[in-house]
């Protein structure tokens, strides 16, 4: 983790926790242990603020803001240590056509099989019958339902504890917008993933 990143909500830089980890170390490990041990944490440790980056200016929607998620640090130490021990059965789960969350995949690869796709079409001699679609994703991330997540998990043979862990990691968080420098009120989801 970058040691100056933006801070979440407790207000800590990462340079904090590496500085002092003489100190709150052995906190932060039993809390973080005890988070895989129980497939819980304390809800206020996910709470997450967001920033919105103007894409333009002046921006004049909402789709003009690109938002920020700022977490708190420990809540990034749980997630970090989950991703990196899922890591090693990612390829067992995502398909060889899934473009992303691969080391060596990217969603750059869609835009050259793309590429592919139409220049076989133009080049071929059946000049009918194929069509090609162009659909807009932006949102899946934010449409995920949550019961389709935990019952794929389910499928997919992870242990309960580690689905039970994932899900209050997603589940758990409260937002708050910052807007102009203060902190709107605070409101929970209900759908769909933080990126």
């Amino acid at each position: 983790m970058k040691p100056y990143k933006a801070p979440g909500p407790d207000g800590f830089h990462c340079i904090f926790f590496k500085q002092y980890w003489h100190i709150v170390g052995d906190d932060i490990f039993h809390l973080v242990h005890s988070a895989f041990q129980t497939g819980y944490f304390d809800p206020e440790i996910s709470n997450t603020l967001i920033a919105l980056i103007p894409k333009i200016d002046p921006p004049s929607t909402f789709k003009d803001f690109r938002p920020i998620s700022l977490c708190n640090i420990i809540y990034k130490i749980i997630t970090k240590v989950l991703v990196h021990r899922l890591r090693p059965i990612l390829n067992n789960i995502i398909g060889p056509y899934q473009s992303s969350f691969l080391p060596g995949r990217g969603t750059t690869d869609n835009s050259i099989v793309l590429q592919e796709i139409v220049h076989f079409m133009r080049r071929s001699k059946r000049k009918k019958g194929y069509v090609t679609s162009k659909l807009d994703l932006e949102k899946a991330f934010d449409n995920v339902n949550w019961d389709f997540l935990r019952h794929c998990l389910h499928d997919f043979g992870f242990p309960d504890i580690t689905i039970k862990l994932i899900m209050h990691c997603v589940t758990s968080p409260q937002f708050t917008l910052l807007w102009n420098g203060n902190k709107l009120h605070p409101f929970k989801s209900s759908h769909g993933l933080r990126q």
